[in-house]
């Protein structure tokens, strides 16, 4: 008894060889290429010549020289700039309103008027002062601007009445509730203000 039953015993020797079961050559179940059942796929002999590939899709495969010569230019071709992005002058778009003006007008009156019990009355004049420098270094500025965008004139009244208000507003806050008042009505509007803007902004 053979020690692999597996495997068929020797022939002896002189006789005929065996015919191999199947009924394809070589004696597999399956043709050569065919892939078996359960995903396997047979050894392939070499002798035999492979199987002759589609003309049709190895001409419209993408890739190969007459298709691609054939092909329509790329997306990048198409849409290629045809001036550089840093030529472009990009216009400029002047503000809308003074709300940047009022901001800081009040701004000014809420933190001199929060510290004028600390302060000297001189030293209160000069913040005066530089309030007043620069608001109107600003209009200043903002008249530059126009002329070198020919932009339409802007109403020049705000600058002033800004600088005004903000004086008159300080000094009455001061001689009328104090400083302690003024901060806490500060911290108010601050509050008021950032919920505002969080909310509408």
């Amino acid at each position: 008894m053979p020690d692999h039953p597996e495997q068929p015993p020797p022939e002896p020797p002189g006789s005929q060889p065996r015919p191999r079961r199947g009924r394809h050559p070589g004696g597999g179940e399956f043709p050569p290429g065919h892939h078996a059942p359960g995903g396997y796929q047979l050894p392939v002999d070499p002798s035999e010549p492979p199987p002759p590939a589609n003309p049709s899709a190895s001409e419209n495969a993408p890739g190969t020289g007459a298709g691609r010569e054939e092909s329509a230019p790329v997306a990048a071709e198409r849409f290629r700039r045809a001036e550089p992005a840093r030529r472009k002058a990009i216009p400029a778009f002047g503000s809308k309103g003074h709300w940047r003006l009022w901001t800081t007008t009040v701004l000014f009156v809420m933190f001199t008027a929060s510290w004028a019990d600390y302060l000297e009355p001189t030293t209160r004049a000069v913040w005066h002062l530089v309030f007043w420098a620069l608001l109107g270094a600003a209009a200043l500025f903002a008249l530059y601007r126009e002329r070198r965008n020919a932009w339409k004139a802007a109403p020049r009244w705000p600058w002033p009445a800004a600088a005004v208000v903000g004086t008159i507003a300080t000094e009455v806050l001061v001689a009328t509730v104090g400083s302690t008042a003024a901060m806490i009505g500060s911290v108010v509007v601050l509050v008021v203000g950032f919920f505002l803007v969080s909310l509408f902004g």
